[in-house]
């Protein structure tokens, strides 16, 4: 992973949180947020296939930082 893919994701991720946050529970749906940030930014593994798990780490770190 380049530093500039993960300054991208990050800001992808604050910008949208909310989005992936439920309504009912207002905990934020991480693997939504992970996928959401791989697709937007197309940042796929495996010939497109998996998102990167250094994605799932930051969604995590974002989540935990609440």
């Amino acid at each position: 992973m380049a530093d500039n893919q993960y300054v991208k994701a990050l800001d992808y991720m604050r910008s949208i949180l909310d989005e992936h946050r439920d309504p009912h529970t207002g905990r934020v749906n991480m693997t939504h947020l992970a996928a959401d940030a791989c697709q937007h930014l197309n940042l796929w593994e495996r010939d497109g296939t998996e998102v990167p798990e250094w994605l799932f780490e930051l969604a995590f770190d974002l989540t935990e930082e609440e």
